[in-house]
Parts: C-alpha cells; structure tokens; sequence
C-alpha cells in the first residue's frame, strides 16, 4: 500500500497538484450566463486505451453527459459566432485523465475537469484565458479497472452540468 502511496505522491507532485479536489472560483455563479462550451479531452494515452480508456470513450461520455443536460456542446459554427457575437460566452471544458502505473501493478491516477474561459480584466486593458470551474479526483486502481475510470469522469461532467443548470435558472 505504501507503494500505492508514493505513487500517487509522486504523481501528484509531476503534475503540480496543490488540492486533491477543489474548485477555483467560488460557487456557481461564474457559469451564469455561459452559452455552451467546446470539449478538449486529452488522450490517456495508449497503455490506458489497451485496457478501454480511450480518448473517443472520454469525448463521447462528456458529450453525452452535456447534450443530454440540454447544454449547448459548441460546433464550429457556435465559435465562430462567439468570437463575433458578443452575446455568446462560449468556453471549453477539459477532461485529463493521467495514469501511471506502479511497481506494484497499480495505477495511480488523477483526473481533471476544468472549465477554461477567456476572461476580461476588470479595468478592460484586455484578456486572459483562466480556469472558473474545476473539479478533481485522485486514486489508485487496477489495469482491468482502467475502463472504469470513464465513469468517475462522467460523474465529475454530471457535476458540472447541474453546477451549470443550476446557475442558469438564477
């Protein structure tokens, strides 16, 4: 277990994890007015995908959490209007899942769902793109269990759309 352990510590401390699960900005509000977003899904990579954690299995869980909330996912079109319409506030939502596996056969993980917008300083001198919206989750599991990871991402995407529709209905 002490393996599993220092694994994960060491997995954490590559990545520059401060918090094991947080969010950036407090509550709800930050997504209040938001039109829809993009997905951005980094892949695994391809020890993960041999055991069914692909990059298409993490976009397609995302998305289908998304669409099925009525939350507008963005097509080409929708970010073509966001950059010339004021009135969309269109953002990306990231999904990263990192996996290293141990000595021990386990795998450490770290999963990251970030929504990532461009935001206006307050004094208008311009723009930055930063995270609004983030949630995490660490652990350890076995190389058969890797499939399963997809479903703690979709937890964490189903958590984002109610933080989402919730926001909306204020």
């Amino acid at each position: 277990m002490w393996r599993a352990t220092a694994l994960l510590t060491g997995l954490m401390a590559s990545i520059g994890v401060s918090s094991a699960h947080g969010q950036l900005v407090r509550g709800r509000d930050v997504l209040r007015g938001l039109t829809g977003v993009d997905i951005i899904v980094v892949d695994p990579g391809s020890e993960a995908a041999q055991y069914g954690l692909s990059e298409s299995r993490l976009q397609t869980v995302t998305e289908l959490v998304l669409r099925s909330a009525g939350i507008r996912v963005a097509t080409f079109e929708t970010q073509v209007d966001s950059l010339v319409n004021p009135e969309y506030r269109m953002a990306y939502l990231g999904v990263t899942v990192f996996t290293m596996k141990g000595n021990d056969g386990l795998y450490a993980y770290r999963i990251d769902v970030r929504l990532n917008e461009l935001m206006r300083f307050v004094d208008g001198s311009g723009t930055a793109n930063g995270v609004t919206w983030s949630r995490g989750l660490l652990g350890t599991t076995g190389r058969n269990n890797l499939r399963d990871l997809a479903d703690k991402v979709r937890d964490l995407v189903e958590e984002f759309a109610n933080d989402y529709l919730a926001a909306q209905a204020r």
